[in-house]
């Protein structure tokens, strides 16, 4: 997995990922003058992300998002779930979601969404 984006909203995202066990591949930023992110080295320019790489967004501004994910969308983006959240084994899940902490999932979840608590509910969609 490569994440896209090193600042706070990635430091989040790296924390969702370890306690997931989901291998980073590297983290990849337009700005030159990060070179780690939580010790691991932050590549440069987003150009360089391999073709068909499975990607994180983990940028912050919903705008810089999808202003980036529009120029990357031959990248295979991935849904983001939360180990603490419990999911119902009959829900089917939609692309690039979002699913919080603590979140209980009783119904299904359509594409772009962010859901958080108990039940979960919808509070935004993730730009497409």
């Amino acid at each position: 997995m490569i994440i896209i984006g090193a600042s706070g909203h990635a430091k989040v995202v790296l924390d969702i990922a370890k306690l997931n066990n989901i291998d980073i591949l590297g983290i990849y930023d337009d700005n030159p003058n990060i070179e780690k992110l939580n010790n691991i080295k932050v590549f440069h320019p987003l150009s360089e992300i391999p073709k068909e790489s499975e990607v994180i967004f983990a940028i912050g501004s919903n705008k810089i998002r999808q202003k980036i994910s529009l120029q990357y969308s031959n990248l295979k983006t991935q849904i983001l779930i939360h180990p603490k959240s419990v999911i119902d084994s009959t829900v089917t899940i939609g692309k690039v979601v979002t699913i919080g902490a603590g979140a209980v999932i009783l119904k299904d979840i359509a594409d772009y969404s962010v859901v958080v608590g108990n039940p979960g509910r919808l509070i935004k969609y993730n730009d497409k």
